[in-house]
C-alpha cells in the first residue's frame, strides 16, 4: 500500500482498519501521525521524507523505517529566550519489531550587535523518542545529523548573543540499540551559546552501541569562550555496551580560528566530550567507552610575506651583513582542542557500596576525565589507554585483576579496592605513566603482588599507598620504573625480572630488598649498605646508583658482597655532598662508566676501567661541582674517553671543575665531548669552568650545543709530573662554537682546528720561546684573541681560515 500525503504542516492519518497489507509506504511532505498498531498482517511500515514531528505507532509485527526532518523552532526576535526542546514536538516511534530512523535537523538563530541584551532570538531542534511508550521488540537504529548556527556570528561577545539547543535522543528496545549522532556546531560568536543534546538508550537482548560526534564548522569563534561541551550519554542494559565519542573540525574552522585575543598560535577552540554513564541493566557483561584522545588547542597562524631586509656593507676584510630579512611562510591552520568527559560504569546509580554491577566482567576505557569510576563485583579485566584524570575501581570481588594498560597517562592515578594480585599487561605505542609526585600511581593497601608483562614500561609515582606490596615480577619485554618511590612498598620486597625491558628502581634504605635482573638494562639505586642480593642481568649497560654518603661495605651481607652485575657507577647525592669511591674495591662489578646525576657535588672516583666514559647530566646546572675522574691504567698519554654533558631532557649544564687522568695522574690524550641540550635550546652551550687534562692532544666536540671551557690547563697534572701536549687538535662538529677562554700548555708547538663549527680561543699562555703553527683545515672559522701577555714566540705560522687578535686579515697569512 502506497500513500502520498501532500499536506504541509502536521497530518494525522485517519483511524482505519487495514488487513492483509504487508508493506505500507507513506511519502509525506509535513509531519505524520500514524497509529498502525491495529493493522494486521503488516510487516513493514515506511515513512519517507516527512518534515516535522512524526508520531508513529507501529503494528507489533512491523519493521518501521522513517526518514525525517526534525521539528525546530525559534523564539521571537527581541526576546533572546530559548525554546526548550520539551516545548517542541518530538519525533516519536513506538512498537513494532525493528526501527530504523534517519533524521536531520537544523536551527539558525540571530544575535545582534546592540545593547541591551534583550534583542536577538533563540532556537531549538526537537527531540527523538523511540520506544518511549512501547518498546520495539527488535533492534533500534537511529542516525541523526543536526546543525546549529548563528546568522550573525560577528556580534560583540557578551552582548545580545542568541542561544541554540540541539535535540535529545532517547531509545528503548527489547533487543539491541544502535545510535549514531552528529552535531555540527556552526558559526557562533561564542560557542557556549550552543547547547548539546543528550543521548539515553536502554537495550534488552542485543548489543547497545552509541556513536556521538561533534563537528565544529565555526569560522567565527574567536576571543570568547570557544568551548563546546557535548551532551551526556546514558547507556543501560543490552548484552554489551559500546560508546564511541569523537570530535572533529572542518578545515575552514581550523584555518579561521585566530587564537586567544588574536595571539597567533594560541587557542581555546575545544570540544569537551560528553559524560558517559554505563549501567548493566542486569544483562550487560562488557562495557567499552572510547573517547577521542586529548588534544591541546592551537590557534591558526597567517601567511608571512617574504622580505629581503636591509643590507649593510662590511669594512675591509669583512663581508656585508643583512638584517631584518623575513622568510616567506604559508598559513598554518589551528588544531581543535579535545577533552574527555567523566565515565561511570556501574550496576545502578547511587553510592558505590550499593550500586555495584553483578554482571560486568570486562571494561575498556580510552580517555576519561576526573571523577570517573568502575564499580563492578564481577570485574575480571580492565583495559585502559589514552589520557585519564583519576579512576576508581570499586568492589572488585576477585582477589586477582587483569589490567591491560596501553600507553595510558594518568597523573592522578588509579585506585583499586581489595585487589591482592594485579596482573598488568602493557602495550600500545609508549609507556604507561600513572600518578605524580604526590599522587599514587596505583593505590591499594591490599595489593601484595604486582605482575607486569607485555611490551611497554609501567611507570609508577608515589607508591606510598602500596604498603602491602611484597613482590613485583616483570616478564616479556615489559619495563618497570618506580620513579624513586619504591620505599612505599613493604620493606624486604622482591623485585625480579625475566624481561628484556628496562628496570628502574630505588630500593629501601634498610637494604633488605632483593633484585634479580635479566637481559634488559637494570638501573638500581641504593642509599645505604645493602644486606640482600642485588644481581644485575646480562645487559652491558646496567647502572648502580649510590644515593647516600654513608659507607658501602665489602663482604657477605654487605654491599660489595651482595651487589653484582653492574658496569655503570652512578652518583646521585644531596647537593653540597663530597664523595670518594674506589671502583676497584666494589666487589665483582667492573665499572667502565661514571654517571654524575646530582648537582653541586664533589666526586672523586678512581680505578675505573681504561677507556671509561663520563656523563654529567643533572637536572639543573651544576654550581660548585667538582669531578675527578681517574682510570686504573697508566697509559693516559694514549687513552681516549667520552664525556657527555647535559641531556636532551634537562638541557645544558655548567661544571665548575673537571679533572681527567690515569692512575698516575697523566691526562687523557683524547677527549670526545658530547654537548647535549633540549631540542628547543639546541645551539646553546655547555660549560666547563676549569678543565684539567695534562697531555690533552685531541678534543672532539659534537652534539646539538657548543662548548665553553673557561680555563684549559695542560700544564697541571693530577700526578707529580706534568705531561703537557706538544700539539692540540680541536675538532668541532657540534651545533655551536667551541670557546676556550684561556689555554695553558708549556709544550705547545701546534694548534689545529678541524670540523664544521667555529672555534674561539681567548688567549694561549706559556708560549715564550716556542715556534707555533696554527692550522685551520675545517670549514668553520678559527679565532685567537691573544697569544697572551706571558708569550714571546720565536715564530708563528698561520694556515687556513684563522683570525688572530681579532684581525680578520690575518687569516690570509
Amino acid at each position: 500500500m502506497n500513500i502520498a500525503d501532500q499536506t504541509t504542516g502536521s497530518s494525522t492519518f485517519p483511524t482505519v482498519t487495514v488487513t492483509g497489507v504487508q508493506t505500507a509506504n507513506v511519502t509525506a511532505v509535513g509531519a505524520e501521525t500514524i497509529d498502525a498498531s491495529g493493522w494486521t498482517g503488516l510487516t513493514a511500515l515506511n515513512i519517507k521524507a516527512s518534515t516535522g514531528a512524526d508520531v508513529i505507532t507501529a503494528a507489533s509485527t512491523a519493521a518501521t523505517t522513517v526518514t525525517n526532518t526534525l521539528a525546530s523552532a525559534n523564539s521571537p526576535v527581541g526576546t533572546l529566550s530559548v525554546p526548550t526542546v520539551s516545548a517542541i514536538s518530538a519525533t516519536t516511534i513506538d512498537g513494532g519489531t525493528t526501527v530504523n530512523l534517519t533524521a536531520t535537523g537544523s536551527v539558525t538563530v540571530v544575535s545582534t550587535s546592540t545593547t541591551p541584551a534583550t534583542t536577538g532570538d533563540g532556537g531549538a531542534i526537537g527531540n527523538i523518542v523511540v520506544g518511549g511508550t512501547t518498546a520495539p521488540t527488535g533492534n533500534v537504529t537511529i542516525t541523526a545529523t543536526e546543525t546549529a548556527s548563528d546568522s550573525n556570528a560577528t556580534a560583540t561577545v557578551g552582548v545580545s548573543l542568541a542561544s541554540a539547543q540541539f535535540g535529545n535522543i532517547t531509545a528503548t528496545s527489547g533487543a539491541g540499540v544502535t545510535i549514531t549522532s552528529t552535531e555540527n556546531v556552526g558559526n557562533f560568536a561564542d560557542m557556549d551559546m550552543a547547547t548539546a543534546g543528550t543521548i539515553t538508550a536502554t537495550a534488552g537482548t542485543g548489543p547497545l552501541n552509541i556513536t556521538s560526534n561533534v563537528n565544529v564548522t565555526d569560522t567565527a569563534a574567536a576571543a570568547a569562550a570557544t568551548i563546546f561541551t557535548a551532551g551526556a550519554i546514558s547507556a543501560t542494559g543490552g548484552t554489551t555496551i559500546t560508546v564511541n565519542e569523537t570530535a572533529t573540525a572542518s578545515a575552514a574552522a581550523l584555518a579561521a580560528n585566530p587564537g586567544v585575543a588574536g595571539v597567533a598560535g594560541t587557542s581555546t577552540l575545544t570540544v569537551t566530550q560528553g559524560a558517559v554513564t554505563a549501567l548493566d541493566g542486569g544483562t550487560a557483561t562488557s562495557v567499552t567507552i572510547n573517547q577521542a584522545a586529548h588534544v591541546t588547542a592551537v590557534g591558526a597562524t597567517g601567511a608571512v610575506t617574504a622580505s629581503s631586509g636591509t643590507t649593510t656593507a662590511g669594512g675591509p676584510g669583512y663581508s656585508a651583513s643583512t638584517s631584518g630579512a623575513v622568510t616567506a611562510a604559508a598559513a598554518v591552520p589551528g588544531t581543535l582542542g579535545v577533552a574527555a568527559g567523566q565515565v561511570i560504569v556501574s550496576g545502578t546509580t547511587g553510592s558505590a557500596s550499593t550500586s555495584a554491577s553483578s554482571t560486568i566482567t570486562t571494561v575498556t576505557l580510552a580517555n576519561y576525565a576526573s571523577g570517573s569510576y568502575v564499580n563492578s563485583k564481577a570485574l575480571t579485566t580492565l583495559t585502559l589507554s589514552g589520557t585519564g584524570a583519576g579512576l576508581a575501581v570499586d568492589n572488585v570481588a576477585a582477589t586477582a585483576l587483569a589490567m591491560n594498560l596501553n600507553g595510558l597517562t594518568d597523573a592522578t592515578g588509579l585506585t583499586t579496592s581489595g585487589v591482592k594480585t594485579l596482573n598488568v599487561t602493557t602495550g600500545g605505542s609508549g609507556a604507561t605513566t600513572l600518578g605524580a609526585t604526590t599522587s599514587a600511581g596505583i593505590a591499594d593497601t591490599s595489593l601484595t603482588t604486582l605482575n607486569i608483562s607485555g611490551t611497554q614500561t609501567l611507570s609508577l609515582f608515589d607508591m606510598s599507598a602500596d604498603s602491602g606490596l611484597t613482590a613485583i615480577a616483570v616478564s616479556g619485554s615489559a619495563g618497570f620504573n618506580d620513579n624513586g618511590t619504591f620505599a612505599g612498598t613493604a620493606s624486604g620486597t622482591t623485585l625480579a625480572t625475566t624481561s628484556s625491558g628496562t628496570i628502574t628502581a630505588t630500593l629501601h634504605s634498610a637494604g633488605t630488598d632483593t633484585f634479580t635482573g635479566s637481559t634488559g638494562q637494570d638501573v638500581i639505586t641504593i642509599s645505604a649498605d645493602q644486606t640482600k642480593a642485588v644481581t644485575g642481568g646480562s645487559a652491558t649497560n646496567n647502572e648502580l646508583i649510590l644515593s647516600g654518603t654513608g659507607t658501602f661495605s665489602s663482604g657477605t651481607g654487605h654491599t660489595w658482597g651482595e651487589v653484582s652485575g653492574f658496569s655503570i657507577l652512578g652518583i646521585n647525592v644531596a647537593a653540597g655532598s663530597t664523595v670518594t669511591y674506589n671502583a676497584a674495591a666494589m666487589g665483582s662489578n667492573t665499572f667502565n662508566s661514571l654517571d654524575v646525576i646530582s648537582g653541586s657535588t664533589t666526586a672523586t672516583v678512581t680505578n675505573l676501567v681504561k677507556g671509561s666514559s663520563l656523563s654529567i647530566d643533572a637536572g639543573t646546572a651544576l654550581t660548585g661541582d667538582t669531578v675527578v675522574f681517574q682510570t686504573a691504567d697508566t697509559t693516559g698519554a694514549t687513552d681516549s674517553s667520552t664525556v657527555n654533558l647535559g641531556t636532551t631532557a634537562n638541557g645544558a649544564i655548567t661544571v665548575t671543575s673537571l679533572s681527567m687522568g690515569d692512575a698516575n695522574g697523566v691526562g687523557i690524550a683524547t677527549l670526545n665531548i658530547v654537548s647535549n641540550d633540549t631540542a628547543a635550546n639546541a645551539g646553546g652551550v655547555n660549560t666547563i669552568t676549569t678543565l684539567v687534562d695534562s697531555g690533552l692532544s685531541t678534543l672532539n666536540v659534537s652534539g646539538v650545543d657548543g662548548l665553553t671551557i673557561t680555563t684549559l690547563n695542560e700544564g697541571h697534572t693530577l700526578g707529580s709530573t706534568a705531561t703537557a701536549a706538544t700539539g692540540l687538535t680541536i675538532n668541532n662538529t657540534s651545533g655551536a662554537a667551541v670557546t676556550i677562554g684561556a689555554l695553558t700548555d708549556s709544550a705547545m708547538g701546534s694548534l689545529t682546528f678541524t670540523g664544521s663549527g667555529n672555534d674561539v680561543i681567548g688567549q694561549v699562555l706559556s708560549l715564550t720561546g716556542h715556534s707555533l703553527s696554527v692550522v685551520n683545515s675545517g670549514t668553520g672559522n678559527a679565532y685567537i684573541t691573544s697569544l697572551g701577555a706571558d708569550s714571546s714566540l720565536t715564530s708563528l705560522t698561520l694556515s687556513g681560515n684563522v683570525a688572530l687578535n681579532n684581525d680578520a686579515s690575518s687569516k690570509y697569512h
